[in-house]
């Protein structure tokens, strides 16, 4: 960082102390942002449903299947983004086949995060309780499982009104088992703010115009 650069960011950190924490919300991504990534096996909350002894083998097996097929192209710099979100979209469709041909289920979701924990980020608890007592927004957009995002931060006592979660939720007939997820599909090239603006919570964050934004990739 050079010295305008410097003098650039420490003017807007004056900015924040002089507006107060009524203008600060919170913009995160969940996976190896507020989880640990290279220095743990907890790399992702699906993850936590490929190594789970409480859903069937199969699938297991189709979501190994999946992510062998369609990871590389994520990070593929030879693909452009447009070309990156049309296998996005693909392997989550085929994620999604898995899951409902082998009756996923709100009880299954449960039994994987009560036999399995996550690993946050040094002093992310500490966070979230300060932000949860000062009424400071936290909004997480993932590309991840919301039901799985929300069942950890219920776990972990972190899953308070001033957390909003933006991410691919399912849906569920009356016995409880997956059918369909919402839309639109949040995937990894679509993750822009703009997604919350029709959101309900977005009341509380419009005039909050000094964010802390943080992310694993750029």
């Amino acid at each position: 960082m050079n010295i305008l650069d410097l003098n650039k960011f420490q003017k807007k950190i004056e900015t924040f102390i002089e507006d107060g924490k009524s203008k600060i919300h919170i913009l995160t991504d969940f996976d190896k942002t507020l989880t640990k990534g290279r220095l743990s096996k907890n790399t992702s909350v699906i993850a936590k449903i490929r190594e789970s002894d409480h859903v069937p083998e199969l699938m297991k097996e189709g979501l190994y299947k999946n992510f062998n097929r369609f990871h590389p192209f994520e990070n593929d710099p030879d693909l452009s983004n447009a070309a990156k979100s049309k296998y996005m979209v693909e392997w989550y469709k085929a994620t999604d086949q898995v899951f409902m041909s082998h009756k996923l289920s709100k009880q299954m979701l449960a039994d994987v995060v009560e036999h399995s924990d996550l690993d946050f980020r040094d002093d992310i608890q500490d966070l979230f309780a300060i932000c949860k007592e000062h009424k400071i927004p936290i909004v997480i957009i993932s590309a991840g499982l919301g039901d799985l995002i929300q069942l950890y931060l219920e776990k972990y006592n972190m899953l308070s009104p001033n957390v909003h979660i933006v991410s691919n939720f399912f849906i569920y007939n009356e016995q409880g088992d997956v059918i369909d997820r919402t839309l639109p599909v949040i995937h990894p090239m679509n993750k822009y703010e703009s997604l919350i603006n029709e959101s309900k919570f977005f009341s509380k964050i419009k005039d909050r115009t000094n964010v802390i934004q943080m992310g694993d990739h750029v």
